[in-house]
C-alpha cells in the first residue's frame, strides 16, 4: 500500500508528501491500536490511494470525482445539524427500529460525519460498531467499540461476519443501483437482521409554487443526476426495489419536518429552525458539482440561483401566486387588477389581488398588492364594478374557509374599494399620471362579503362562485348588472344581481336561474338591450339559454328561453359525441359570438348566432374554424371599437386562448343595422406566450375620443394571464377611418377607429399563398432576364427575341465580352461529334477484311495500331507547337500594342506549318469562307479548340486532338453537327479545379504541356469533350 501511494506523489511538492505521509501515519496508529479490530478481521478489501486524495472544485473540496456532495468542513457541520433533527424528531431515539441490547454487531453505511455512528457506540457499548464512508475520518477519541473504515459501497462489500443491524441514512442520489446495494444488505446481515433506511423528500409546500426558483432548482438537479446515473428522488424506497433483494418490508414512517418557525409548538419551532439552517446550507451544496459538471453551468450562474431559492424560502410573502383572472379598469384603461393565490392552508402561497400598470408599451410593473386571507379560498373570478379618478370598486369570487362552509355559509362575493396610490389618474383618453416605480400597500377596505347562491348542504360542501360577469359600462347611466355562476354545486345556479353598488347582499338579487341537477353554467354574458331591461346569456356543455331581466326589481322576471343546441352526430357517423361549449359573449343584442370544442380534441370554433324573437331562436350566421394547433379553446374574450353614430359600421375584436397556449386575435366588420356582410378576419397569432395554461383573457374598455383630429394615439390592449403566475398585455394601435384631416366631403361617413390592419399576419393559408406567389414571381423574373443574357450572348435559341426589343447600348453592354462575333478572345466548344475513335475504325476494318489466312490478319491489324498510334503522337507534338505559337502571338501583342497581330508574319507561319492549308484559310467552296461570305468576319485570332478522346490504344493514354475555328459560322456549324451529344465545352479560366486537375493530366501523358510551362499558355483556350468521357476522365484525373 504505501508502495502504491508513494507511485502518486510529486517528488517536488514537499507539502503533498508531507500530508500523505500524515494520513499513512495515521491509518497505521489507528490499525495498531488494541482497542480496534484490524481490517482484516473486519472486511478483505484493500485500500488504494485515490481514497485518500480530495478534490477541489469550485471552493468546495470533494473525495473524488464523481460523488456531487462536498466532504468539506462546512458539509460535515449540516450533516451533524441533520443528525440533531432526526434525534429530535424521533424523540431522542436513534433508531425508528427497536433494537435490542444485546445486539452484536452494527453497520452504519456512510456514516460521515459520524455523529450517529458515535451514538450507537456510547448507546450499545457492547456492541461491535462498523462504519463506513468514502472519506477519511480523524478517529481520535473514538469509542473503543467503534471501528470506522474507508470503503465504498458501490463495490463489493466483504465484510467476513455478518450483522445485526444495518443502517443508511441521507443516501439518495449516492449509488446508480439500489438494487446491488440492497443486495449486498441482505447478504450481510443475520437471519433475523434489520435494514433501516432514512431519506428526506422535497419541500412539498414550496414546490407546490408553479414556475418558482425553487421548481427550477430541483427540475436542474434532477436533470443533472440523471445526466450523472443517479436520482435525486425516493425511488429507491418504493416496495417492489427493496423486496426484489429478498428483504420485506414490515414498518415504514413518514416524519413532517417543519421548515422554519412557523409552527407554534417548541418543539417543532425548535425542530424548524435547524431544518431551515440546513435547507438553505443544503442548495449550493446539493447544486455546485451537478449542475457546473454535467449541465455546464458557471459557478456564479448557480450560486445565483441558489441565493434565489433562499430567497424565496425567507420570504414566503414574495412568492409568485397563481393567476385565475383579470379584468381592467373601465375608466383608467391603463389599470390591470388580477388576482388569484395558493388557497386555503400553510402552502406559503398567499392569495392576492394585484393592481399592475400597463400604460408603457414595453412595460409593465405591480402598484399594489392587496393581500388577502390564508384560510380562505384563492380569487377564483373577478371584476372591476365601479371605478373614477382616485379608487376602483372591485367584485372578487373568494369561497369562505372550510370550517365556514360545513357550517352552511359562504360568503362567496366580495367587494373591495382600492385607492390608488399616488396623485392624479390614468384615464380613458389616454392622458398619464405619475405613479411610483416600486409596488406599495393601498387603503383597501372590504366593503361586503355576501352569500348569493343557495346554499350547500352537503356535508363535504364543494361549491365555489365560478363565473362573475358584470354588463358594460355606459358612460350615459351608472345602472349595471352583474351574473355570478356556480361551479361543483349540486344544482347549478346562475344568480344575477344589481352591480351598480359597491356593496351587494340578498336584497340585490335580481333572479335565480335553476340550471339543472348536476349541470353547470360554463360562461355567462350580459348585455344592456333597452332601458332597464338586459339580457343575460349562459351556456351548458351543450344548450345555450337566453334570459331577459328587467333591472326594476319589481318587474316580473321571466324563465329563460333555450336559444340552440350543439347537434347529436350523424346517424351513419362514426362520432356520436357532440360539441361542447366553452364559452360565449354578446357582441350586440342580436348577435351572440359562440366558442366550442369538437369532440375529441379534434379542435375548436367560432359560430356567430343571429339572434330573433317570437320565437327566440339562434340562426347561425357565420362560422370560423380556428388553427389546427388548437385541440381545444380555454378561453374567450370581446372587445367593442364603436362607431361615432348608431348607424355607423364597428368593429369587434375576438381573443382565444388555446389548450396549446396559442393567442388567436380576430376582427368582426359589421353594421348593427345590417343582418349581412358579416366575416372574420384574423389579425394576429401568438404562439408559446406562457409556460403552462392560460387562464384569463380581458380587453381594455375603449371609448371613442370626443375629437379625431386632435386626439392622442389611441391604443387597445389585451391582457392574458396563465397558472405560472405570468401576465403578458399586447398593445395594439388602433387607426381612425377614414383619416381625419383628409378632405372631407358632405355626406361622407364620420371618422371610426380600428385595429391597424397592417400588422395583421392573415391566415395560415393565406400568408402561404403570399409567399408561394412571390417565389414564383421571383423565379419566373430570374429565369426570364437568365434567357434574355443567354439569347443576347448568342448561348442558346432565341424564344423572347431579347436582341428585338432590349436597346442597343444595353445590349451591347450585356454581350460584351462574350459573343462570339468579337472572337478576339479564344472561344473552345466542349461539343464533340459523334465520331468513332480511328482506332475502333481501324479493327472494324481489319475486322470487316478478314483474310483466310491468320498470320496475315496479325500482321494488318498490328500494322493499322501502330499507324494510328503514329497518328495520335503526331496530333500531339502538333498540338505543343501551336500552344507556344499561340503563345509566343499573344505575347507579341501584349509588347506592342500598335502591332496588328493579325500579322501574316506571326499569324498564318503559326497555322500554316502545323495544319497546312485548312489553318491558313483555305476553305472548300462547300464552307462559308472569310473570303465569300458577308455575314461574318474573320477574327484576328483564331479559336484554339482541343479535343479529349477516350483512351482505346494499350498504353491507355487519352488522344487530344486541336482544331482551329475561324468564324462564329464554323463555330455554329460544329455544334450543330453534334447537335444531340452531351458535350461540355469551356474556356480554361472557367473550369474547376479537378476539371483543370483532369486536363493537365491528360496533357502531360500525352506530352503536350508540362508543369514547368505554367497555366498561362492555356489561357483562353477551350476544352471540349463529350460528356460521357468528361466523366470517366474527370475520375480519372482526379
Amino acid at each position: 500500500m504505501e508502495d502504491a501511494m508513494e507511485i502518486d506523489i510529486d517528488s517536488d511538492d514537499d507539502a503533498v508528501a508531507s500530508k500523505l505521509e500524515e494520513l499513512q501515519q495515521e491509518v497505521s496508529r489507528v490499525a495498531s491500536e488494541p482497542s480496534s479490530r484490524s481490517r482484516s478481521e473486519t472486511s478483505t478489501k484493500s485500500l488504494s490511494d485515490s481514497y485518500f486524495e480530495t478534490i477541489v472544485e469550485n471552493g468546495r473540496t470533494y473525495v473524488n470525482d464523481t460523488y456531487y456532495l462536498p466532504n468539506d468542513e462546512d458539509e460535515e457541520t449540516r450533516r451533524s445539524i441533520v443528525h440533531q433533527i432526526n434525534t429530535t424528531a424521533l424523540s431522542g431515539r436513534l433508531t425508528l427500529h427497536h433494537v435490542k441490547e444485546d445486539v452484536s454487531r452494527i453497520l452504519d453505511i456512510g456514516t460521515k460525519p459520524g455523529d450517529w455512528a458515535v451514538a450507537m457506540a456510547e448507546r450499545y457499548p457492547n456492541a461491535e460498531i462498523v462504519a463506513t464512508d468514502l472519506s477519511p475520518y480523524d478517529q481520535s477519541n473514538l469509542p473503543p467499540n467503534l471501528l470506522f473504515q474507508i470503503d465504498d459501497a458501490r463495490e463489493e462489500w466483504t465484510f467476513t461476519e455478518p450483522f445485526d443491524f444495518i443502517h443508511m441514512r441521507g443516501l439518495k442520489g449516492a449509488f446508480p443501483d439500489w438494487k446491488f446495494i440492497y443486495g449486498q444488505a441482505y447478504k450481510h446481515l443475520c437471519e433475523d437482521g434489520v435494514l433501516e433506511l432514512c431519506d428526506k423528500g422535497p419541500l412539498q409546500n414550496y414546490t407546490s409554487v408553479p414556475n418558482s426558483y425553487l421548481e427550477i432548482y430541483n427540475g436542474a438537479c434532477q436533470s443533472a443526476a440523471e445526466a450523472a446515473g443517479v436520482s435525486l428522488g425516493l425511488e429507491h424506497l418504493q416496495k417492489e426495489v427493496v423486496e426484489d433483494s429478498g428483504l420485506r418490508i414490515f414498518r415504514t414512517q413518514t416524519i413532517k419536518i417543519p421548515v422554519g418557525q412557523w409552527d407554534p409548538d417548541p418543539r417543532q419551532k425548535s425542530i424548524g429552525k435547524m431544518a431551515l439552517v440546513v435547507v438553505l446550507e443544503r442548495l449550493e451544496a446539493e447544486s455546485m458539482r451537478l449542475l457546473t459538471k454535467y449541465l455546464g453551468w458557471s459557478a456564479e450562474e448557480v450560486k445565483d440561483l441558489c441565493a434565489k431559492v433562499q430567497e424565496e424560502i425567507l420570504h414566503p410573502e414574495a412568492k409568485p401566486y397563481p393567476i385565475y383572472s383579470s379584468d381592467f379598469d373601465p375608466h383608467n384603461n391603463g389599470f390591470l387588477f388580477v388576482g388569484g393565490g395558493g388557497g386555503a392552508g400553510r402552502s406559503g402561497v398567499k392569495n392576492k389581488i394585484t393592481l399592475i400598470d400597463t400604460s408603457k408599451k414595453q412595460q409593465i410593473k405591480e402598484i399594489v398588492d392587496v393581500d388577502l386571507s390564508s384560510n380562505e379560498d384563492s380569487v377564483s373570478s373577478l371584476a372591476v364594478a365601479q371605478s373614477d379618478e382616485n379608487s376602483a370598486v372591485v367584485f372578487a369570487g373568494i369561497n369562505s374557509s372550510i370550517d365556514e362552509q360545513k357550517q352552511g355559509r359562504n360568503d362567496h362575493l366580495r367587494s373591495f374599494v382600492l385607492q390608488y396610490p399616488g396623485h392624479g389618474r390614468r384615464s380613458a383618453d389616454g392622458k398619464t399620471i405619475e405613479l411610483p416605480d416600486t409596488p406599495g400597500r393601498a387603503l383597501t377596505e372590504a366593503l361586503c362579503k355576501s352569500p348569493l347562491f343557495t346554499p350547500d348542504t352537503r356535508p363535504e360542501p364543494e361549491t365555489y362562485q365560478r363565473v362573475l360577469r358584470l354588463s358594460r359600462r355606459n358612460v350615459e347611466h351608472n345602472r349595471r348588472l352583474g351574473a355570478a355562476a356556480t361551479g361543483l354545486a349540486p344544482i347549478g345556479e346562475v344568480t344575477i344581481f344589481d352591480a351598480s353598488k359597491s356593496k351587494v347582499d340578498q336584497s340585490d338579487v335580481r333572479q335565480r336561474i335553476n340550471v339543472g341537477q348536476n349541470q353547470e353554467a360554463a360562461d355567462v354574458d350580459i348585455i344592456e338591450a333597452n332601458d332597464y331591461e338586459y339580457y343575460v346569456a349562459y351556456c351548458t356543455d351543450y344548450d345555450i339559454y337566453v334570459c331577459k331581466v328587467p333591472f326594476d326589481k319589481s318587474a316580473p322576471t321571466r324563465s329563460p328561453y333555450p336559444l340552440y343546441e350543439t347537434p347529436f352526430g350523424d346517424t351513419f357517423s362514426k362520432e356520436k359525441r357532440r360539441p361542447k361549449f366553452r364559452s360565449l359573449r354578446f357582441l350586440t343584442p342580436r348577435l351572440l359570438l359562440v366558442l366550442l370544442n369538437r369532440p375529441q380534441r379534434s379542435g375548436a370554433e367560432l359560430l356567430l348566432l343571429e339572434i330573433s324573437e317570437n320565437p327566440m331562436l339562434g340562426t347561425i350566421a357565420l362560422r370560423k374554424s380556428l388553427h389546427n394547433g388548437i385541440r381545444s379553446a380555454t378561453a374567450l374574450s370581446v372587445a367593442l371599437l364603436p362607431g361615432s353614430n348608431p348607424s355607423q359600421n364597428i368593429q369587434h375584436v375576438i381573443a382565444v386562448a388555446g389548450q396549446d397556449i396559442s393567442l388567436t386575435v380576430l376582427t368582426l366588420d359589421h353594421s348593427p343595422r345590417s343582418r349581412s356582410s358579416y366575416y372574420f378576419k384574423q389579425y394576429a397569432l401568438f404562439r408559446d406566450l406562457h409556460p403552462i395554461q392560460m387562464t384569463s383573457l380581458s380587453f381594455s374598455i375603449w371609448n371613442p375620443p370626443s375629437d379625431p383630429v386632435t386626439a392622442t394615439p389611441q391604443y387597445l390592449k389585451l391582457a392574458s394571464t396563465s397558472m405560472s403566475s405570468t401576465v403578458v398585455v399586447h398593445t395594439f394601435p388602433l387607426v381612425p377611418t377614414p383619416s381625419p384631416v383628409a378632405r372631407r366631403k358632405p355626406g361622407d361617413p364620420p371618422t371610426r377607429y380600428v385595429l391597424q390592419q397592417h400588422q395583421s399576419a392573415g391566415s395560415e393559408a393565406g400568408q402561404l399563398g403570399v409567399a408561394a406567389l412571390g417565389a414564383i414571381t421571383m423565379v419566373a423574373l430570374g429565369a426570364f432576364i437568365l434567357q434574355a443574357i443567354i439569347e443576347i450572348r448568342g448561348g442558346g435559341p432565341e424564344y423572347i427575341g431579347a436582341k428585338t426589343w432590349l436597346s442597343k447600348p444595353l445590349r451591347d453592354k450585356i454581350a460584351l465580352p462574350y459573343m462570339f462575333a468579337d472572337m478576339q478572345i479564344p472561344v473552345i466548344t466542349d461539343s464533340l461529334p459523334p465520331v468513332e475513335s480511328p482506332l475502333k475504325k481501324a479493327y472494324k476494318v481489319v475486322e470487316e477484311s478478314i483474310p483466310h489466312n491468320a498470320e496475315e490478319l496479325k500482321d494488318s491489324a498490328h500494322e493499322t495500331a501502330q499507324k494510328l498510334k503514329h497518328t495520335a503522337k503526331h496530333n500531339h507534338r502538333r498540338l505543343r507547337d501551336l500552344l507556344r505559337r499561340r503563345l509566343a502571338i499573344i505575347e507579341a501583342s501584349s509588347n506592342d500594342d500598335d502591332e496588328d497581330i493579325d500579322d501574316p508574319d506571326i499569324d498564318m507561319p503559326l497555322f500554316s506549318q502545323v495544319f497546312g492549308d485548312e489553318a491558313s484559310g483555305s476553305y472548300s467552296d462547300t464552307e462559308d469562307s472569310p473570303a465569300h461570305s458577308h455575314d461574318t468576319e474573320a477574327p484576328r485570332t483564331p479559336t484554339l479548340v482541343i479535343r479529349a478522346h477516350a483512351p482505346d490504344d494499350e498504353d491507355g493514354t487519352h488522344r487530344l486532338v486541336p482544331e482551329v475555328l475561324r468564324s462564329e459560322e464554323q463555330l455554329r456549324r460544329h455544334q450543330s453537327e453534334h447537335e444531340g451529344e452531351a458535350v461540355n465545352v469551356k474556356r480554361w479560366e472557367d473550369l474547376k479545379p479537378h476539371e483543370k486537375r483532369s486536363w493537365m493530366k491528360r496533357m502531360e501523358d500525352a506530352g503536350v504541356w508540362t508543369l514547368q510551362e505554367g497555366e498561362g499558355i492555356l489561357k483562353g483556350v477551350f476544352f471540349s469533350e463529350v460528356a460521357g468521357v468528361v466523366a470517366g476522365i474527370a475520375r480519372e484525373g482526379i
